[in-house]
């Protein structure tokens, strides 16, 4: 007859090995399996990340567009305000129009250009104040224009993508402040 080998743990916490001859009394608890993982629970944890990575990835994918969108706004944003501080340092006027055949922004005089993304749309309007001086030198219509004395022509410059969305940055006509509206 085979002799059983049975694991005992002993009062002092310790694991000790015997056989089943001389068991440790009935209250002693047993000894833990070994650690780890089984190759089952690692493969249905695998098969569980795998469905949830397929059906999160088509939803993050309607919010890229979206993320696009703003942060194309902020970054226009933040090339108005530019221009804006360009004309006040340089003591000269900056005009900010949309150019339709190259697909973006120019800043004159400096002749700075700023290319959108081909899936987003521009619509400038121009506010009715000005410097009647500029208008009657230069075509303004669709243009905002920045003056060195910290005030613009005011008016809205709105950011569309496809789907609908879109952004409206402000132009305050006294203070040339610019602004973004979601």
């Amino acid at each position: 007859m085979g002799k059983t080998v049975m694991c005992i743990a002993g009062t002092d916490g310790r694991r000790r090995w015997g056989n089943a001859a001389r068991a440790a009394p009935a209250r002693a608890p047993a000894c833990a399996r070994p650690a780890g993982f089984t190759l089952l629970e690692l493969l249905v944890v695998l098969v569980i990340a795998g469905v949830l990575a397929g059906l999160v990835g088509p939803a993050l994918q309607r919010f890229i567009p979206g993320a696009q969108l703003k942060g194309q706004s902020r970054h226009l944003l933040a090339q108005l305000r530019q221009a804006r501080s360009q004309a006040i340092l340089l003591h000269q006027a900056v005009r900010v129009s949309y150019d339709e055949g190259r697909h973006g922004v120019n800043f004159s005089p400096e002749q700075r250009f700023y290319r959108l993304p081909a899936e987003l749309q521009l619509d400038v309007q121009r506010g009715s104040h000005g410097d009647p001086q500029e208008d009657e030198e230069v075509d303004t219509s669709g243009a905002i224009s920045f003056y060195p004395q910290g005030y613009s022509s005011g008016g809205a410059l709105r950011l569309s993508a496809a789907d609908g969305r879109e952004f409206e940055l402000q132009v305050d006509w006294l203070t040339g402040r610019v602004h973004l509206d979601d």
